[in-house]
């Protein structure tokens, strides 16, 4: 019964020091080391049988205590400001604990949630949607599309491609960007791909296959180009910039505008804010999803992580796009991926809106109901479309 209630000291311990490492409390690597001997001494004493029972049950509560002085007099996120916001810390430690439960290839797989679909192959929603907005499903040559239609809808179209790594599929996690989007160009009609990804046994370039499939589709039923937004978000929005080149070099008709949200365009991980943003990431900073993802997205094709139609980031000619708001967070690891794109943009003549939110993480636009940053994207969102359907 002790060592039960010692056990369960340690692991909640433990858990603090995930959510102190996560909020910025620890980063120096000897402050990390010093905390895991405590731990370890903490926890390996009640195992000593020889030691009197007194020191068993003392040592650890010993071990414990001076771990917490330790850390509040030299944590750097109470000495100083904390790096992260509580709920981003708690994200980012609940994160961290995740990848304690198994190798890298379990906590990917557990990273990305499977949707149910029923036999016609249309996936099962349990979200409920706002009053007077509709969902119905379409299989299109074998893409499972689903379409969005406000109460009284307009003439414009959002073309939503989803993110997830080229893991995950479209989830009720992410519905709420349908109503946002149709919300923000005024009762606009949504139309989401929700491609095959790798854990569906497809490899690059079977998402933009789908994508350019779709868009004919989308054409054929009477929606103008002029009338259309694509917008993509993470994985989405390489899909969404790897599409548009496609559209130009094929000289089919682009979209009247293009939106995305914390772009993943570099899959080598080289791009700056990798390294330099990793302990501020709440979501990747503290596992390897994002390079397992990126390595099961080329395996067996014969690609490289480097080629333009698999990092959109180390394309050099964007002419002939058309005008972007890209939006990102300023403690991501894929800041540099949004921020060196538009950058290209602006070089080869490309109208793009370069918007980096202070403190922000990846995609906290779904956050619009809490927090006012992913209110204020939105209203820019608005801002954009009103401007580039007024032209």
């Amino acid at each position: 019964m002790i060592r039960l209630v010692l056990f369960e000291i340690i692991w909640i311990f433990f858990q603090v020091v995930l959510v102190a490492i996560a909020y910025g409390y620890l980063l120096k690597l000897h402050k990390l080391v010093t905390m895991g001997i405590l731990a370890a001494v903490g926890a390996a004493i009640p195992f000593f049988r020889d030691l009197p029972q007194d020191i068993r049950i003392i040592g650890p509560l010993a071990c414990l205590a001076v771990s917490l002085v330790y850390l509040f007099f030299h944590a750097e996120g109470i000495v100083n400001e904390p790096i992260l916001d509580r709920k981003t810390a708690f994200l980012r430690a609940g994160m961290m604990a995740l990848s304690t439960l198994g190798t890298d290839k379990k906590v990917y797989r557990t990273f990305f949630e499977k949707e149910e679909y029923d036999e016609n192959g249309y996936r099962i929603s349990r979200c409920r949607l706002p009053k007077g907005f509709k969902r119905r499903c379409e299989m299109v040559d074998g893409s499972h599309v689903e379409i969005y239609t406000p109460e009284n809808p307009n003439e414009k179209v959002v073309f939503m491609l989803p993110g997830g790594g080229f893991a995950g599929r479209f989830t009720d996690f992410k519905m709420s960007y349908t109503w946002d989007y149709s919300a923000a160009l005024h009762g606009a009609r949504i139309i989401v791909l929700d491609y095959l990804t790798t854990l569906d046994g497809v490899r690059c370039p079977h998402p933009l296959e789908e994508a350019v499939k779709v868009y004919r589709w989308i054409l054929k039923k009477g929606v103008r180009p002029e009338h259309m937004i694509v917008a993509g978000d993470s994985a989405g929005g390489n899909l969404e910039l790897v599409f548009l080149d496609y559209l130009k070099r094929e000289g089919l008709p682009m979209p009247r505008a293009g939106v995305t949200f914390s772009a993943w365009t570099d899959l080598t991980a080289t791009s700056p804010s990798f390294q330099s943003k990793k302990r501020y990431d709440a979501l990747f900073g503290g596992n390897r999803v994002i390079y397992i993802a990126a390595e099961e997205y080329i395996k067996g094709t014969g690609k490289n992580l480097e080629d333009t139609d698999v990092s959109p980031y180390f394309m050099s000619d964007f002419s002939g796009f058309p005008p972007m708001l890209m939006q990102v967070g300023s403690n991501e690891m894929l800041l540099s991926g949004t921020v060196d794109v538009a950058k290209k943009m602006i070089l080869s003549g490309v109208d793009v809106t370069l918007e980096v939110y202070s403190g922000m993480y990846h995609e906290f636009q779904r956050g619009s109901q809490f927090n006012y940053q992913a209110r204020m994207a939105w209203n820019h969102v608005e801002s954009f479309a009103a401007n580039v359907f007024s032209e």
